[in-house]
């Protein structure tokens, strides 16, 4: 599939170092970078992504950033008091 995402720029460095895929590209934005890759559909990608909660928002497929939203809108109801 092909993935779309913001990343801070803390992520960026190190998908430098370990990128997600060979087709992977980085672009600057004034915070954070711009990140398309192809990369494969499953559970490890989902792992991945809630891994990194803070530092990425899923922009495309559409599919897969409405479900990310809804597993951490669920996780964080789950801290409300």
């Amino acid at each position: 599939m092909e993935l779309q995402a913001w990343v801070s720029d803390a992520l960026a460095r190190q998908l430098r170092e370990a990128p997600l895929s060979a087709d992977m590209q980085l672009t600057a934005l004034e915070q954070g970078h711009r990140l398309r890759a192809t990369v494969v559909d499953g559970w490890p990608l989902r792992w991945w992504l809630l891994s990194q909660a803070e530092a990425l928002v899923v922009e495309q497929p559409n599919a897969l950033r409405e479900e990310i939203g809804r597993t951490l809108a669920n996780a964080a109801a789950q801290y409300q008091t």
